[in-house]
C-alpha cells in the first residue's frame, strides 16, 4: 500500500506567499490583536464603496470582515475535499498592492486542508463560485508576528485581500475535465480526447494504449512483473516511476493501492494503459507522506497511472 510514498510531491497547491504559517507563527499579544482590530475598523470607515456599491462588511466573530463585492447567490459553495481555485490581490491597509496571482496560472489547493492563511481560506468558505469578495484579515489570522521580505509588510501587520472564488471542483468533476483535457491528450499522443474508456463502478477509468488479444489474462494471486509512472493530475512530471522492468508484486495481497490493482486485473500481458481514478480506491483521505512529514500525495487526490504489464505468473 506505500509502494508510492516517499517521493516529493511535484505539483503546485497553493499560492506563493499565502501558506498556512505554524500556529506559534501567528499568535499576537492581545494588545496587537486589539490594535488590529480598531486599525480594520478605522478602514472600514474610511472605506464605504460608493453609492451605488456601497461595501457591506460581515464578521464571524474571528476578528475577519468580508464584504461580497461581486454576488452569486446560485453559485454552489466548496466542500471538503474540492480543488478550489482562486484569484486575488494582497494589499496593505494603506491600499497598496503588494502580491497578486497571475492569470493563466491561478493557485489552487484543496479545501479543508488548512493549507492557506486562516482568514484567507475563512474568507472563501464565506463565498460562492463566480463571488468576489474583499477581506479584511487581522495578523493573527494572516502573518502573525513574522515580517514579510518577499513584499513589503511589518510584522503584526493586518492586510486586505480581494479574492475571487474562480471555481471549486469534486473529483469527480477533476477527473471528468482531464480525461477531455489536451494535457491528456497529448500525453497519449492523440488529437482528441480518448473514447476507448472503460470504467467501472469504483470511478477507475481504464484508456488501453496499446492492446494484446493474445495476451494471458491476469488473475488474483499471480505475481505480476510492471512499468508504471504515477502522477497528480496537475503535475507534469511523476511522483513515483519504475520503467526498467524490475517491479513485481503478488495481485490480491493489498500491496498497493486498489485502482493500481484493480487496473491491472483489466490488461493482459503485454498490454499498456492509462488509469485515472479517485481518492477513494488511491490514497483516501489521509494521502501520503513522506518520512520528514511532506505530503507526497495530497488527501482526496485522484491519479494518473501509465502501465506496462510485462509478465504475470
Amino acid at each position: 500500500m506505500n509502494r508510492f510514498f516517499g517521493f516529493f510531491l511535484t505539483a503546485a497547491v497553493m499560492a506563493v506567499g499565502l501558506q498556512s504559517c505554524m500556529q506559534g507563527d501567528i499568535v499576537d499579544s492581545n494588545v496587537a490583536a486589539a490594535e488590529n482590530d480598531a486599525s480594520i475598523k478605522q478602514y472600514i470607515s474610511q472605506n464605504p464603496g460608493t453609492t451605488t456599491a456601497p461595501l457591506n462588511y460581515t464578521t464571524n466573530g474571528t476578528g475577519m470582515y468580508y464584504a461580497i463585492t461581486k454576488p452569486n447567490p446560485t453559485g454552489k459553495r466548496p466542500s471538503t475535499g474540492e480543488e478550489v481555485t482562486f484569484a486575488y490581490t494582497l494589499y496593505n491597509l494603506q491600499n497598496q498592492a503588494l502580491d497578486s496571482s497571475k492569470a493563466g496560472n491561478l493557485p489552487f489547493f484543496t479545501f479543508g486542508l488548512n493549507s492557506l492563511l486562516a482568514g484567507l481560506q475563512e474568507g472563501i468558505a464565506s463565498l460562492r463560485e463566480g463571488e468576489k469578495a474583499r477581506l479584511l484579515i487581522p495578523s493573527y489570522l494572516a502573518y502573525g508576528s513574522q515580517a514579510q521580505t518577499t513584499f513589503t509588510l511589518p510584522a503584526n501587520s493586518p492586510i486586505r485581500i480581494d479574492v475571487e472564488l474562480v471555481s471549486s471542483r469534486t473529483e469527480e468533476q477533476q477527473i471528468t475535465n482531464y480525461i477531455n483535457s489536451t494535457a491528456l491528450t497529448s500525453s497519449l499522443s492523440l488529437t482528441a480526447p480518448p473514447t476507448n474508456i472503460q470504467q467501472s463502478t469504483s470511478g477507475l477509468r481504464l484508456i488501453k494504449t496499446v492492446t494484446n488479444p493474445t495476451g494471458s489474462t491476469i488473475s488474483s494471486g499471480q505475481s505480476v512483473t510492471v512499468n508504471y509512472a504515477g502522477q497528480t493530475l496537475r503535475a507534469v512530471t511523476p511522483f513515483d516511476k519504475s520503467t526498467d522492468g524490475t517491479f513485481s508484486f503478488t495481485l490480491g495481497r493489498n500491496q498497493l493501492i486498489p485502482g493500481f490493482e484493480e487496473g491491472v486485473l483489466q490488461m493482459r500481458v503485454g498490454e499498456k494503459a492509462t488509469l485515472v481514478f479517485p481518492s477513494s480506491i488511491g490514497y483516501g483521505t489521509n494521502g501520503a507522506r513522506n518520512s520528514n512529514g511532506v505530503y507526497v500525495i495530497l488527501p482526496y487526490a485522484p491519479l494518473r497511472f501509465d502501465i506496462e504489464v510485462i509478465n504475470a505468473k
